[in-house]
């Protein structure tokens, strides 16, 4: 009976960089994908509504996959559609990122000075430093200009870069607001009534009669969300 004969081959080259380990695959958003989320236009308040939407649907949907940490499963179907609503209803259907009638309020989510400044300097430097990049510039500039906005006053002084950055960059806006409602214990709310309620405790706060607020809420909620 024959015996089969064995040799002690090396592996060749190609076949030994084919069992090379491979990197595990990672959540973490790379530096080439919040490049391109930054390449996405802004909403353009001309447009018609149904653009309007697409457009800032656009933004949200790489801004929330690219904060810190990124939103998945129903987190990001909460966060996409509440922050929708709160643009819609703040913004005036995402057509005024300056506040009307001469207010001091600043990009769709309608900020004022002394709310922008808190909610920037409560964020660590890695999330401001993210947040830096989608304004193109860098973390001590970013953190600079939030420390030159008044503690306790609702107008941004003139030529502030938080200011510029609110009023020319949707993308910027959304990403400081989504890591603003991270603050919060309470998780996103589910659906439109949800949404109204959480609006009114967490944004709106305080002022004016709470029915009549999120009556309206509620309206250009379901205005939207038809289109």
């Amino acid at each position: 009976m024959a015996t089969k004969r064995t040799t002690n081959r090396k592996p060749s080259a190609s076949a030994a960089k084919s069992k090379a380990k491979r990197p595990k695959k990672t959540r973490t958003v790379s530096v080439a994908a919040r490049r391109r989320s930054l390449a996405l236009a802004n909403v353009n308040p001309s447009d018609p509504p149904a653009a309007r939407k697409a457009a800032f649907v656009a933004l949200l949907d790489s801004g929330l996959q690219a904060t810190i940490p990124p939103d998945a499963g129903t987190t990001l179907q909460n966060a996409r559609r509440f922050l929708l609503h709160v643009a819609w209803h703040e913004g005036d259907k995402l057509q005024a990122r300056v506040q009307h009638a001469g207010g001091p309020a600043r990009s769709f989510f309608q900020y004022e000075a002394m709310r922008a400044r808190d909610e920037l300097l409560f964020l660590n430097t890695t999330k401001l430093g993210w947040l830096a990049q989608v304004g193109g510039i860098t973390e001590p500039v970013l953190r600079t200009a939030a420390t030159a906005l008044p503690v306790a006053a609702s107008t941004f002084p003139a030529g502030n870069l938080v200011r510029n950055q609110l009023e020319t960059n949707d993308l910027f806006a959304i990403i400081l607001t989504r890591l603003a409602f991270l603050r919060i214990i309470a998780p996103l709310p589910g659906t439109v009534l949800e949404d109204a309620d959480y609006w009114y405790a967490h944004w709106k706060r305080a002022g004016g009669d709470p029915v009549a607020l999120k009556a309206a809420f509620i309206e250009h909620a379901n205005e939207v969300d038809a289109l």
